[in-house]
């Protein structure tokens, strides 16, 4: 059979139809939030106007659920790591810790933190283009911000979901919610626009699988394994006092600093959060092979005292 250039259009313009019929009945279909595992890993940063700037790593998490006035929430935990001396600034972060409701019927997601007697309305995914965002993100955005600019999909796994975007003018900075995820910005964090100082929604895992990752390069780092005591364990402890090197490494690295000459434990994790590598040091500069593990980033701790000293980033090649 010979194929003529109308019956060839007619043909790819099915195949479009297609596509659009299921990718939009997708779209159609609410995605709720995870009932549990899940773990939403957010970046970090700001400037004091004088060159001199601060990072961390902030987790949101799902706990248990609880019922309050009729309503079943999840439990929100919050957990951060200061990456510097955080002697410049202060890194913004979300809400903290709070309750998560998720209206699957409504397709409206709820927020209540413990000093508030009300629930909050946190994302409404009926928004349409020129549709203001409501709720407490929404009173958050700058002038102008809350207009919804435009409505499409993003691929989760084996699904597309909706995103509603309400700041496209940078596809690395821009501003948008997603269902059954949160916003660009994390699960609470508000959107502050300037790339110097805001939080990023750097990955979102469930089940220990990182589904979705920010477009720009992402520092999936963010949702691997956390000290448990969070930004206190490094907020006194000038980022300088431990040096992990040769960085990158083919096989030994070596630990340099005061704190080593005592004992100091030294775990190393992947990037799912998995520890691969461990290891006592008692005495000197202390070395450790890691020949066998992949290729790959990594994630150095170091405890001493059973109190988180450092954290370093780690390139195995």
């Amino acid at each position: 059979m010979v194929r003529t250039p109308t019956r060839t259009c007619m043909l790819i313009g099915l195949c479009a139809l297609i596509f659009s019929v299921t990718t939009q009945g997708q779209t159609n279909v609410y995605h709720p939030f995870p009932k549990g595992n899940a773990i939403w890993g957010m970046s970090s940063v700001c400037t004091d106007g004088h060159q001199c700037g601060d990072q961390a790593y902030i987790q949101n998490y799902l706990g248990n659920d609880t019922l309050m006035d009729g309503h079943w929430y999840k439990k929100v935990y919050e957990e951060g790591v200061q990456m510097t001396s955080g002697t410049c600034c202060n890194p913004p972060t979300g809400l903290g810790p709070g309750l998560l409701r998720d209206d699957t019927i409504a397709r409206k997601v709820f927020w209540r933190s413990a000093w508030m007697t009300s629930d909050t309305l946190l994302y409404d995914f009926n928004l349409k283009a020129g549709d203001t965002l409501k709720g407490y993100l929404g009173k958050q955005l700058p002038a102008g911000m809350a207009i919804v600019k435009s409505v499409d999909s993003v691929q989760i796994e084996n699904a597309y979901r909706k995103r509603i975007n309400f700041d496209t003018t940078d596809v690395c900075s821009y501003f948008s919610i997603i269902e059954g995820i949160g916003s660009t910005t994390g699960l609470t964090a508000c959107y502050y626009g300037a790339f110097d100082f805001g939080t990023n929604l750097e990955c979102f895992s469930v089940n220990g699988d990182i589904i979705y990752q920010a477009p720009c390069g992402s520092d999936t780092i963010a949702c691997a394994v956390l000290p448990p005591d969070g930004v206190k364990n490094l907020s006194t402890i000038p980022k300088e006092i431990v040096k992990v090197f040769p960085n990158p490494t083919t096989g030994k690295i070596t630990i340099k600093g005061p704190v080593i000459n005592t004992p100091l434990h030294i775990s190393i994790y992947d990037l799912f959060g998995r520890k691969r590598a461990e290891m006592e040091i008692n005495v000197g500069q202390p070395e450790m092979d890691i020949t066998a593990l992949p290729e790959g980033m990594y994630l150095v701790w170091l405890e001493k005292d059973r109190r988180v000293v450092s954290i370093e980033k780690l390139i195995k090649q």
